[in-house]
């Protein structure tokens, strides 16, 4: 494995200059649409985990572990926040679909009950993902 940064592109072949120009198209393609303010489709990020990534990226460094911290957030949110809200969200669809008194008062439960299942769903689908990585 080479260093991926723009210091060390001198020393490479043709066949890693081009991956690595590749590469380099393709982190910033990553930051104009997730990452930079105002981007189509802009992540959830801490303003310290955006600089350092952006600053990280600007001094040359496309190595994909830059992402790591970013990819971690993101993990972190979904699990404590958007995956719960999806499943309370599908629950209640489904209780008011159903129309029986039995489905919507199990879906009045208690909303940790639904975080706990979730984060448990999520788990499971996060072993899954590193598995087929």
């Amino acid at each position: 494995m080479f260093n991926l940064n723009t210091n060390t592109s001198q020393y490479l072949n043709e066949s890693q200059a081009n991956q690595f120009a590749e590469l380099q198209l393709k982190m910033r393609a990553i930051l104009e649409t997730f990452v930079l303010p105002s981007s189509p489709h802009e992540l959830n990020l801490s303003d310290a985990i955006r600089c350092r990534l952006l600053r990280v990226v600007a001094e040359g460094n496309f190595h994909p572990q830059v992402l790591e911290q970013a990819r971690e957030s993101i993990m972190d949110l979904m699990k404590c926040s958007s995956y719960p809200m999806f499943l309370e969200g599908i629950a209640s669809k489904r209780a008011s679909s159903n129309g029986s008194t039995q489905s919507q008062s199990d879906s009045h439960q208690d909303p940790a009950s639904w975080r706990h299942k979730a984060k448990h769903h999520f788990k499971l689908v996060s072993r899954m993902l590193k598995r087929t990585a």
